[in-house]
Order: C-alpha cells, then structure tokens, then sequence
C-alpha cells in the first residue's frame, strides 16, 4: 500500500519502508511518516521488545495517523514491555502527547509491562496524555493487552477518545495499590465524552 509504511522485526531502518522493504523500529516509522503523506503503519508479525519506557512517542505531529498490524497479511506483531511478573519491566509502550485521530490498532498486542512507580511516570502499556485537553478524537480499537500492570490509561484532559473493542487479560499485575493505578482501562484528570465499548476484560487485579 502506497500510503503506509512496513515494520518487521526483519527490517532495517536504513530501508525505504515498503512491504519488501521494511524498516525495523516502529519509532523510526514514526519519525518517518512527519510530513511524508503517510497516514498508517502495518506492523508484520513478529515482537518487539523495550527496555526504555515510553518506547513509542507520538506527539501532534503524528495526528491522523494509524499504527496497526498489516491488513493485506493479518500479522501479529507483538510489543512486548519485558517484564516477567508485573513488577519490573516498562510500564508504558506506546505514549501519546496531545495527538488528535491517532489510532492504534487494530490487531496489536501488548503485553508484560511493568506496574507503575516513580520511575515510570506513565502508567499504560498505551498511554494518552491529553496535554491539557488537546488530545482527543484518537481511537484505541481492537488490540489485545495481557500481564500488564495497566493497559490502557487516559489522562491530563484526554477527550472525546474512543477504547473500543480491545481485550485485557490479567491486568494490574505487580502492586496495583500503587495510586490506585491497576486497572485494563483508567481515565482520569478531566477526561470527558470518552466513548468505552465492547471491550473484554479477564482476570483483572483491581
């Protein structure tokens, strides 16, 4: 598709980020894609995985953009926050800073990130920052979270955002008392008219 970029974990940044030709990191497509006329990335099947927290950055420049598996193919790419009981590990894949229709998914899966603590001031393995109320319109749609500490967190003014259709299984591993902090969904800090639906929840700690 001339309107995406490709990411498999066969890739290399130096690539041009056709589907023969595929970068490796998604934050380099990310990067990529400012001002190209790209308006998604197909993640092909295969995992990722972090050891720096809030791995995946996008901020207003990314707006309209989709991040999710590749269509043509039905991959499953794997992002994986490298913690083996909750406890350690990152807590935040994917950060998202004041975007507007951005949406993740469908058919990514997040999994084994770490419980929040000082160190790790984002909370969700997808975290929404609304930077004051100016992210919203984005769509968090059909992806899977499992061994979290938390899946998915909205906060900071985070608005009129739609979490639809995503699967959280054990979520709140670790200590979930840490600020309340260990649920598969949270929206906090004046975030408004957020459409939640048809989401699955398994196993939740909290």
């Amino acid at each position: 598709v001339a309107s995406a970029f490709y990411v498999a974990t066969t890739g290399n940044d130096a690539n041009a980020g056709t589907s023969a030709s595929p970068f490796l990191t998604i934050q380099h497509a990310v990067t990529a894609q400012i001002g190209s006329g790209k308006t998604a990335i197909y993640l092909e099947t295969g995992t990722w995985t972090y050891s720096t927290n809030a791995a995946i950055s996008l901020t207003s420049s990314s707006n309209g953009v989709t991040i999710s598996n590749d269509p043509a193919t039905n991959s499953v790419p794997i992002l994986d926050g490298g913690s083996s009981d909750g406890t350690g590990g990152v807590g935040t894949i994917t950060l998202m800073t004041g975007t507007q229709d951005v949406t993740i998914g469908p058919g990514l899966a997040f999994q084994n990130t770490g419980v929040v603590n000082n160190a790790q001031p984002y909370q969700g393995a997808v975290t929404l920052n609304g930077a004051g109320a100016n992210g919203h319109g984005n769509h968090i749609i059909g992806n899977h979270f499992s061994s979290t500490g938390e899946a998915i967190w909205l906060w900071n003014g985070s608005s009129y955002n739609q979490i639809s259709g995503n699967q959280g299984d054990y979520c709140g591993l670790g200590d979930p008392g840490y600020a309340g902090h260990g649920s598969c969904i949270e929206i906090q800090d004046h975030g408004d008219y957020n459409t939640v639906d048809s989401n699955l929840i398994n196993h939740n700690s909290d």
